[in-house]
């Protein structure tokens, strides 16, 4: 990659004149940093090892100071907003198959497959763009996120598998019990709302001829049930009466419209205040703006018994809410079926 061309793709400030002119790759992982590399750094901390390393160049934020005249120091306004642009110039050179599909369907993908050729891109900017430049030509990069990929400038396939046969013979708010193509599995870790988008997971590693397991099943984002103790911490699948739905991003209304139908606890919805619910459902809705918002809301929730579903949270962060603004009075504990 030439010095001008990550300048013009980037729109960064070159500060000092430096002898390197191109960068062989771009990488945001120090760990990855050899001879001839484009360190681009997060954490300013970590660019005297960058350098140590053998990095030609360092794109940041903000440039501390220039311990190297010979390299290339480039300073951009937001690394997040440039990532996608570098990208665009690297898979120039390094082009890769892209797909688009829906979030829960990329979930599953991302817990049933184990093929070395299924790349999942998830998470933040940075975390995807990491992804994308540590992936290998021969792979299949699966993403949710239209405007990354179109922040990249790539052309991407949006696969519409029909669902793989199933009949569903059972099912609780949280589990299915089915016969997958002749084969019996007995309580599933599938919402039955989501189980349209698991099939059509299923029939899409089947037609890229992945390799994939169910013995690693588990909700996912979309639909996460979380089992809490009177103070907030978590507890084991089915142990208490208390249960945070976790939903992120906002799911489909049938699995909104499957919880409301859960009258045998009181249950409501806490949902962002940017967030609108267009389904057709009878259950309260509580706003909140903020984390500590929510953990106010669910502290009056932890007194009663019910069913919460919790818009735009997933189990890491909600927990660590909890504990952050004094919700939970000690520790969570992992048990049971998660």
């Amino acid at each position: 990659m030439r010095l001008e061309s990550v300048l013009a793709a980037t729109g960064g400030r070159l500060l000092g004149e430096p002898c390197v002119t191109r960068f062989d790759e771009p990488t945001l992982s120090l760990k990855k940093v050899e001879r001839g590399t484009l360190y681009l750094a997060k954490d300013p901390e970590t660019i005297p090892e960058a350098l140590k390393r053998g990095a030609y160049g360092i794109l940041a934020e903000k440039i501390p100071a220039i311990l190297d005249d010979e390299i290339a120091w480039i300073e951009v306004d937001s690394l997040a907003d440039a990532l996608p642009r570098l990208l665009r110039l690297w898979l120039m050179e390094h082009p890769r198959r892209f797909y688009r599909v829906d979030p829960t369907l990329l979930s599953y993908l991302s817990i049933l497959s184990y093929d070395h050729g299924v790349v999942t891109l998830e998470g933040s900017f940075e975390r995807m763009s990491e992804t994308v430049l540590s992936s290998h030509p021969d792979q299949r990069l699966f993403c949710a996120n239209t405007l990354f990929l179109d922040r990249m400038g790539v052309s991407y396939e949006t696969p519409d598998p029909h669902p793989k046969e199933a009949t569903i013979l059972g099912s609780t708010l949280f589990e299915t019990t089915a016969v997958l193509e002749g084969r019996f599995y007995e309580r599933l870790p599938v919402p039955p709302c989501t189980f349209d988008p698991f099939a059509r997971a299923l029939a899409l590693l089947d037609e890229i001829g992945a390799h994939y397991t169910l013995n690693h099943l588990r909700p996912v984002p979309a639909f996460d049930p979380l089992f809490l103790t009177q103070e907030g911490g978590e507890a084991p699948f089915g142990a208490t009466q208390r249960v945070a739905v976790l939903a992120d991003p906002l799911p489909e209304c049938g699995c909104v419209e499957a919880f409301g139908r859960a009258a045998w606890l009181p249950n409501r919805i806490f949902l962002p205040t940017p967030i609108k619910l267009d389904c057709a459902i009878k259950t309260a809705i509580e706003t909140y703006e903020t984390p500590s918002g929510l953990a106010e809301r669910v502290r009056s929730f932890l007194h009663d018994k019910g069913f919460a579903l919790v818009v735009g949270m997933r189990r890491p962060e909600f927990l660590e809410a909890l504990q952050r603004f004094g919700t939970v009075s000690k520790a969570p504990i992992t048990k049971g079926l998660f």
